[in-house]
C-alpha cells in the first residue's frame, strides 16, 4: 500500500534551514497528505520560518508555551486525533530531536501506521528506535550509522535512493513506454524520469547518477546495469525480463499498450478508439519503434493482440458494439467500500 504521509514539524525545535530536504526525504518514502508545522509564531525568531513558508506552503499552527512542552503537547494531541478523523493517512513524519515524541511513534505504529522521525545526529537511541525509520537531517536524509538497514550484498550506497523511489521509476517508465520488452531503459532517461518525480533528488545525492545507480545496484542486487554501450549504460529491474515472461501473458506488451493509453484521447469513461489507439503507438512509442516486428507474434492486427489480451489477463475491455469503430479501455478497478470504525485508544 502507497504510503500517505502527513508531517508533524516541530518548528521550536527544527531549523527552518532543513524544510526542503525534510519534504524531500518524506517524497522518498511515499505522498505527501498535509504538512504542518507547529510553533510559537508570536516569537521574534519565528520571521524566517514565516518566510520560509511564504515559498513552500504548509499549516501552521500555533503553540503559546504555557509550559516546557507546550509544542510537543500540541503535536502529540492532534496526531493521535489524525489516526480517526483521516483514515487515509497511514503514514506519519514527525521532525524533532525530541525524545519526548517516543511514545507518539509506539501509539502510531501500535495502530497499523508507519512512523518516519527525522531529527538531529544527536537524537536519542529511544527516539531513533521507536521510529520504522529514521533520517538524520545533517547528513541530508542519510540513516545513522545505527539504523544503516543490511543490505544482501553487504555494499553501501545512499539509502535515500529507496526502493520505492526506483519502483516508481520503473513504473512510470514502462507506463510510458520507455522500456524496451526485456524491461532495460537508458539509464539518462530514468534518471530524468526520477528528476520528475523527485526535483532535486539527484542533487542531493551529490549529482552522479550513474554513480548512485551502480551504487545501489551493487548494494542491494535489485537492478541488473549494463555498460555494453559507453555512453548509454542501461539498468533493469533484476530478473526483469524472466519476470515478465513469468507474469504476463504477452510479455512486452504491457508498457507499449500503457502507451498508448497515456498518448490517446479517451472519454470520461475511459474509451478510447482503437484505430488512434494504434496510431499513437506506431508513431510515437519508443519501445514499438525500437522492435516493432514483435507485435505481429501476438496476431497479425492489432484487435487481434487486444482480444488476446483481454482473454489472458482481463487487465482491458474491448467495446465491439460499433461495427467497424471498436474501443478498448482499462479495466476500471472495483471501489472497495470503507468500513473503517472508531475505536477507542
Amino acid at each position: 500500500m502507497k504510503k500517505q504521509f502527513a508531517i508533524f514539524i516541530d518548528g521550536d525545535n527544527i531549523s527552518c534551514s532543513y524544510y526542503e530536504n525534510i519534504l524531500l526525504m518524506a517524497r522518498s518514502y511515499g505522498e505527501i497528505h498535509e504538512t504542518r508545522v507547529y510553533a510559537d509564531w508570536t516569537e521574534p525568531n519565528m520571521k524566517s520560518w514565516k518566510e520560509k513558508l511564504l515559498k513552500n506552503p504548509a499549516v501552521e499552527f500555533q503553540a503559546f508555551r504555557f509550559g516546557a512542552n507546550a509544542t510537543d503537547n500540541r503535536i502529540i494531541m492532534d496526531a493521535v486525533e489524525m489516526i480517526f478523523l483521516n483514515p487515509a493517512i497511514n503514514a506519519f513524519c514527525v521532525v524533532s530531536t525530541d525524545s519526548d515524541y517516543l511514545f507518539l511513534a509506539h501509539r502510531l505504529r501500535a495502530r497499523g501506521k508507519y512512523v518516519l522521525g527525522i531529527g538531529g545526529a544527536n537524537a536519542k537511541k529511544e527516539w531513533r528506535d521507536s521510529c520504522d525509520t529514521f533520517l538524520t537531517l545533517e547528513n541530508g536524509g542519510s540513516h545513522s550509522e545505527a539504523d544503516k538497514p543490511k543490505h544482501p550484498k553487504g555494499d553501501l550506497y545512499d539509502e535515500r535512493l529507496t526502493d520505492r523511489i526506483v519502483a516508481d521509476g520503473f513504473d512510470k517508465a514502462k507506463a510510458t513506454g520507455k522500456t524496451d520488452i526485456d524491461g532495460w531503459i537508458i539509464m539518462a532517461d530514468f534518471a530524468q524520469i526520477i528528476e520528475e518525480s523527485y526535483p532535486g533528488l539527484w542533487g542531493q545525492l551529490g549529482g552522479n547518477h550513474r554513480k548512485t545507480l551502480e551504487d545501489y545496484a551493487n548494494a542491494t542486487g535489485k537492478i541488473d546495469v549494463d555498460k555494453s554501450k559507453p555512453g548509454k549504460y542501461r539498468i533493469r529491474l533484476q530478473n526483469a525480463s524472466d519476470a515478465q515472461t513469468n507474469n504476463a501473458a504477452l510479455p512486452g506488451l504491457e508498457g507499449i499498450l500503457g502507451y498508448g493509453f497515456n498518448q490517446t484521447k479517451r472519454d470520461k469513461h475511459g474509451w478510447a478508439y482503437v484505430a488512434n489507439f494504434w496510431e499513437a503507438i506506431k508513431k510515437h512509442c519508443p519501445s514499438f519503434k525500437n522492435n516493432p516486428g514483435f507485435w505481429k507474434k501476438y496476431g497479425s492486427t492489432v484487435y487481434e493482440v487486444l482480444e488476446e489480451y483481454e482473454k489472458k489477463t482481463g487487465e482491458i475491455e474491448i467495446d465491439k458494439s460499433r461495427q467497424g469503430s471498436w474501443r478498448v479501455r482499462q479495466k476500471p478497478q472495483e471501489q472497495t467500500p470503507d468500513n473503517s470504525e472508531i475505536v477507542a485508544l
